[in-house]
């Protein structure tokens, strides 16, 4: 039954294709331009030179739930993606090749994504509903894309958030989370003071 719901929602998708969530998810498909994909929900720009704290906490996050975590798992699962049984082409074609052989299940990206989300709200809590949602659509991507069945996002998220709570209890990790809340805060209340002082004419 899994496999049938996972079958209908490809074909569906493959067929009413919305060309700007497919660019969307073409994007999304570098995760390493998690920057610029999550800067819009988070409320502010996440990059090396704005927000250095921040932005070497997410790299970790990426190595711990896309690398690390999703390495063995799919090894072991080495499940065919759903581009490759219906010999079509992802929204990234150029990937394609290098991507049919490796496995499906888990997504990686869905795991970083939603890890990525549960940290982000944690920093800015006032803009958590915009940045799960869009750890949700950075997941879905995958299935936009045709690179990853529903159930293999689905399951990334559990990894995701599993890699989450284990950092919480690394002294390391909450020292790093603790200074990328700092570093927010600081360059949150200095854009409110320079909002404040355009509005007076200062």
């Amino acid at each position: 039954m899994a496999f049938l719901a996972d079958e209908a929602e490809y074909k569906a998708g493959h067929v009413l294709r919305d060309p700007e969530r497919t660019a969307l998810a073409a994007q999304d498909a570098d995760y390493k331009n998690f920057g610029s994909a999550f800067s819009e929900a988070f409320g502010m720009e996440i990059s090396a030179s704005h927000t250095p704290v921040l932005f070497a906490l997410m790299n970790r996050i990426l190595h711990d739930s896309h690398d690390y975590a999703m390495r063995s798992a799919k090894n072991h699962y080495m499940r065919v993606r759903p581009f490759v049984i219906y010999k079509d082409a992802t929204c990234t074609p150029e990937r394609d090749s290098k991507m049919a052989k490796t496995g499906s299940y888990p997504s990686g990206h869905a795991s970083f994504g939603w890890a990525a989300a549960l940290v982000l709200a944690e920093i800015n809590p006032e803009r958590e509903t915009q940045i799960l949602r869009r750890g949700l659509s950075f997941g879905d991507s995958r299935v936009v894309c045709g690179a990853h069945w529903r159930s293999d996002v689905d399951n990334g998220r559990i990894m995701g958030a599993a890699v989450v709570a284990a950092l919480h209890a690394n002294p390391q990790f909450m020292q790093a989370l603790n200074a990328a809340k700092k570093e927010f805060i600081e360059l949150d209340d200095r854009g409110s003071q320079a909002i404040v002082q355009r509005r007076s004419g200062n």
